[in-house]
């Protein structure tokens, strides 16, 4: 089975898909490339890669959060400059719950500037659920990380964003998960489930 209709047969599946390094870049997305390859789904994501430079060797990362159509729901995406994560705004039943899609940076003990973007794209995060005081916070994708590594710098400061921001970690269920009072089913290939309550 192709990657696209691989996706398609998830989107069939559950209200929402999130999608990590789909290596594709802004004018496609811009385009509808996910709307016009399957049916009855909306889409918002960014690309990994900076459109005004030339591509050299394989395309890279990006992120893309897929739903339905027939959702009765206000979904909007959420503009961010920051290329590590895509999100959208769900409002449902006088509550707004924000979904973030993310691809952080690679965990290395040797490199200082992929510790900065981890802590940037975790600001960026916070920044953005405390200026829509939104009821729910879902972040989930890759975040290249192992929560059991001691010395990771990464895992040092995604361990201290889930205490500040008071958030819970549900890794350790299904894949689908409905959230109370807003009946969505979520599925994402490469989970990390936190969930603000």
């Amino acid at each position: 089975m192709c990657q696209i209709e691989y996706v398609k047969s998830v989107c069939a599946k559950y209200d929402f898909v999130l999608i990590q390094e789909h290596w594709l870049h802004d004018g496609q997305l811009q385009d509808g490339f996910h709307e016009r390859h399957i049916p009855g789904i909306a889409s918002f994501g960014i690309s990994g890669m900076d459109s005004s430079d030339l591509l050299k060797g394989r395309p890279y990362g990006g992120c893309a959060i897929l739903w339905r159509k027939s959702l009765l729901a206000n979904i909007s995406p959420i503009e961010s400059e920051n290329r590590r994560f895509c999100a959208v705004s769900y409002e449902k039943n006088g509550f707004e719950s924000l979904l973030f899609d993310v691809y952080m940076p690679s965990d290395t003990i040797y490199d200082i500037a992929n510790v900065d973007v981890f802590n940037e794209v975790l600001s960026d995060i916070s920044r953005i659920s405390h200026d829509r005081n939104c009821d729910y916070l879902v972040l989930a994708g890759d975040f290249n990380t192992d929560l059991s590594r001691k010395r990771s710098s990464h895992t040092r400061y995604l361990k201290a964003f889930i205490e500040t921001e008071k958030l819970t970690d549900l890794r350790g269920l299904q894949i689908a998960i409905s959230i109370i009072h807003l009946k969505v089913r979520l599925m994402v290939p490469d989970p990390v489930w936190i969930i603000y309550l």
